[in-house]
């Protein structure tokens, strides 16, 4: 072994450049070990390196699959309670894809429809949607419970950034079906405030009736000062004639 050697590995060693350079056997062994342990602390550091990003990959794609069962579930439970509160039978969609209610396929002539379907369809789903919501958590859990369980994922098992989300989405379904229901409603009230202002012998609440009447017959300003009492009460006695015609309350009254 060369001398400059040997003295670099003297000081690696811990020796004075001084000391005789001849090194001993357990030295020798000693410096391998040191030489080995260090290597071997390399790939220990890549290994583990390796292994955490397989592990977060792994995490990152159970999660998005995890989610992806989530998505498909939550949409089929959002549609059978559209069905349960009769809106895909009183939806119509234009020629762009857009979802619109229309009433008058459902009120005619100032009146609920007697068309069986559609008749159905409206007092049925008012009825279901009167009675989930009169329980907001009860109607909440039965949702977390019904994605769950078509998702196929136990409760325990669902990891925490999904139940976030799946928390975040069922409130937006649960009040977006909600506003759904009470657009019907209202679309439907407003029809026949229209029709029944055009006859308004169909209106039986006196009080309403003489309203309107005194409506028509004012001039300009008196009509600025009725119109607003005049908007209220047919909304009253519209929702009340739905509610009615359904036997039950309407969400938007």
């Amino acid at each position: 072994m060369e001398k400059s050697t040997k003295t670099r590995l003297r000081k690696f060693l811990g020796h004075d450049n001084d000391s005789p350079t001849t090194l001993s056997v357990d030295e020798l062994q000693g410096l391998m070990l040191q030489i080995s342990y260090a290597i071997m602390m390399i790939f220990m550091i890549a290994y583990f390196m390796f292994k955490t990003k397989s592990t977060r990959e792994q995490d990152e794609q159970h999660l998005e699959l995890q989610k992806q069962k989530l998505v498909s579930a939550i949409e089929k439970v959002e549609g059978n309670y559209g069905i349960r509160y009769g809106l895909n039978t009183l939806l119509t969609i234009d020629e762009d894809g857009t979802v619109v209610y229309d009433p008058s396929a459902y009120i005619e002539q100032g009146k609920l429809t007697q068309t069986p379907t559609l008749r159905a369809a409206f007092s049925n789903g008012a009825t279901n949607a009167a009675s989930d919501y009169s329980d907001m958590l009860a109607l909440r859990r039965e949702w977390w419970n019904s994605v769950l369980d078509m998702a196929g994922i136990p409760e325990e098992e669902l990891e925490h950034e999904n139940r976030k989300w799946l928390g975040a989405r069922i409130d937006s379904g649960v009040s977006g079906l909600r506003e759904e229901v009470e657009g019907v409603q209202i679309l439907s009230a407003s029809l026949l405030q229209r029709y029944w202002t055009l006859n308004p012998g169909m209106i039986k609440d006196p009080v309403v009736a003489e309203l309107l009447v005194e409506f028509q017959r004012s001039d300009e300003s008196k009509r600025l000062l009725l119109a607003t009492e005049l908007a209220q009460e047919l909304r009253r006695y519209s929702l009340a004639y739905l509610s009615n015609e359904a036997g039950t309350p309407m969400l938007a009254e």
